[in-house]
């Protein structure tokens, strides 16, 4: 397999072949250094990052666009720095693209902050900024904190970013609440600014999963949040896993020979992190787009009752991301329709539609 493991191999690692395991919430939990250490076992995805980093300072640089920061250097952001393997790739592309920049690590977990002031001191030459804080309530850099002068909130002298760069796609693509963190960045940004990611995809499709949808974890899970498990989204590596469709999205067919029980959704993502680099989990795309990556294992949003699914039939999924401004939830059902049978709008066999599932009770905080 050489330096880069298979996910297989990988899950085979972490024990997670066929056996649910609870989605991560950094934005309102601090990651251990374990999930830390499984991030920089990745080194495809941050392969990639590299490469879109190093193409925006290129684009940037023909482009003739401003720069915000002094004697000429580019303001980069690293939003929600981890451990600080995305400053590190930040810091090789511009040096190897000879970009001077102006780079800040912003992280919220005490824990990781320390680790990042040890590498920057250790590894980085001292020239991060290193600030541990909230990216939501972050005021954006500013020239006297550059000096590291500690003054009134009034006198920073603040101006614009011009690159911020985040890891903060969850399974499910927003599931980690990377919308809301990086809300606030949008006043932060110069009207010249990027972000890397520029934009991400969702994707579900109706799978038969027999093994992860009994495995005893799935209601431990539920347990320890009092919730049903047949409301609680949750992610892992599929090893018993058959698809019940062609594609994936709202709409989809039932292949031939796809008689069988449909136990819930699989979820995925698409992502470009800058035009013409990308990543995904998606199956579709995933060995063209970033094969062998590591990061991410598959969302399962789970039926309370299986639904059959017969060749030919046609599945209708139906998928909400809701929030009362405090947290963030998904809702979901499936149908089953006979594409031979005209009039099967509503009224529908119970038999063949599910109810309304909602996460709501185990919401991601905001």
């Amino acid at each position: 397999m050489g330096v880069r493991a298979t996910l297989e191999q990988y899950a085979r690692d972490y024990d997670k072949i066929d056996k649910p395991a609870r989605t991560l919430t950094p934005a309102t939990e601090y990651l251990r250094s374990y999930n830390y250490k499984v991030f920089e076992r990745d080194p495809v995805k941050y392969d990639l990052y590299e490469q879109a980093i190093r193409q925006a300072l290129v684009d940037w640089a023909e482009q003739q666009k401003p720069r915000s920061g002094d004697e000429g250097r580019l303001v980069v952001v690293v939003a929600g720095a981890g451990y600080g393997g995305l400053v590190t790739r930040a810091l090789k592309a511009a040096k190897e693209n000879h970009t001077p920049i102006e780079l800040w690590a912003i992280e919220r977990n005490p824990n990781a902050h320390v680790v990042l002031q040890q590498k920057n001191a250790r590894d980085w030459g001292g020239v991060v900024q290193v600030v541990c804080e909230d990216i939501r309530s972050w005021k954006g850099p500013s020239r006297r904190q550059l000096q590291g002068e500690m003054i009134g909130e009034e006198s920073l002298g603040r101006y614009p970013v011009d690159i911020v760069i985040s890891e903060l796609i969850g399974t499910f693509g927003d599931n980690e609440l990377s919308p809301e963190c990086l809300d606030g960045f949008i006043p932060l940004l110069g009207p010249w600014g990027i972000s890397i990611p520029c934009s991400y995809t969702s994707f579900v499709t109706p799978i038969a999963a027999p093994k992860f949808y009994i495995h005893p974890t799935l209601q431990t899970l539920a347990a320890k949040g009092t919730v049903s498990q047949y409301e609680l989204p949750t992610c892992g590596y599929f090893e018993s896993l058959d698809y019940l469709s062609f594609k994936q999205g709202s709409t989809s067919a039932a292949g031939p020979g796809a008689l069988g029980a449909c136990h819930g959704l699989a979820g995925y993502f698409e992502c470009i992190l800058y035009p013409g680099i990308e990543l995904s989990t998606n199956p579709n795309t995933y060995e063209v787009k970033s094969p062998d990556m590591l990061s991410w294992f598959t969302m399962f949003f789970p039926l309370e009752i299986p639904l059959n699914a017969e060749s030919g039939s046609e599945m209708v999924v139906r998928m909400w991301r809701q929030t009362d401004n405090t947290k963030v939830w998904y809702e979901w059902m499936v149908e089953v329709r006979d594409p031979t049978v005209a009039e099967q709008r509503p009224p529908i066999s119970s038999a063949a539609r599910t109810r309304i599932h909602s996460s709501c009770k185990a919401a991601y905080r905001l």
